[in-house]
C-alpha cells in the first residue's frame, strides 16, 4: 500500500503543462496551457479512456463533463514534444 502511495504522488508532482478549475467540476472544465497542448485525454481510474480531445495553437480550452459519471477521473495532456503531464479531477 505505501508502494501505491509513492507512485500516486509521483504522478501529480512533475511539473505541469497545464492547469484548470474548477476542481471538483459540475459540467465542464477550462484548462489553461503553459506549452502547447497536442491532446487530452480523461480514464476513469481503472485506465478506461472516457473522453479524448485534440488541439492546436490554444492557450486554452473548455471540455463539457457533463457526461461523466459522479467520481475520480485522471486529466491527462500532452504535447507535441511528447512531454505530459496528468492530474487528479473530481466530477461532482
Amino acid at each position: 500500500c505505501h508502494v501505491n502511495y509513492l507512485r500516486w504522488n509521483l504522478i501529480f508532482e512533475k511539473p505541469r503543462l497545464f492547469s484548470f478549475a474548477p476542481n471538483p467540476a459540475e459540467s465542464e472544465i477550462n484548462l489553461f496551457f503553459k506549452k502547447d497542448a497536442y491532446s487530452i485525454q480523461i480514464t476513469d481510474l481503472q485506465g478506461k479512456k472516457v473522453l479524448t480531445k485534440e488541439i492546436e495553437n490554444q492557450s486554452e480550452t473548455t471540455i463539457n463533463v457533463n457526461q461523466l459519471s459522479t467520481g475520480v477521473y485522471l486529466l491527462k495532456v500532452k504535447n507535441k514534444s511528447g512531454e505530459q503531464s496528468v492530474m487528479k479531477m473530481i466530477k461532482k
